[in-house]
């Protein structure tokens, strides 16, 4: 699994608690992080965490402010690896809707953060 990969399941794993009653996009989450685990394209899985994102968007459970400034630190050391930000803290990373710790740490390995994702999706 790539560093890229691992980042994009690091921001489906922050939906986790969303409204789970959505089963549609509830399984495309797992699918999404399924997908990553197994080497999905990167244009694919960016297109689909995107729609995720623009859905929570429309919906009021995150903002593109909220997004942006959260995902940032995980894409843009890979994306411009000669450009410096501050590590994210993975430990004060809270969901958007219920101000609980999401992760523990920026190196967790990411198959192992979410008792929810079973391997039998």
């Amino acid at each position: 699994m790539t560093p890229y990969h691992q980042a994009i399941i690091l921001v489906a794993l922050r939906y986790e608690n969303w409204n789970p009653s959505d089963s549609k996009l509830h399984k495309l989450r797992e699918e999404l992080i399924e997908g990553c685990r197994a080497g999905m394209p990167i244009e694919k899985a960016n297109r689909w965490l995107g729609y995720i994102q623009g859905v929570l968007i429309e919906r009021g459970i995150t903002t593109v402010e909220e997004e942006r400034d959260w995902t940032r630190p995980l894409f843009r050391p890979l994306d411009f690896p000669g450009d410096a930000l501050p590590a994210i803290d993975l430990s004060k990373a809270y969901h958007p809707m219920e101000l609980q710790p999401a992760y523990t740490s920026a190196f967790d390995d990411p198959g192992e953060v979410s008792p929810a994702v079973s391997s039998n999706s």
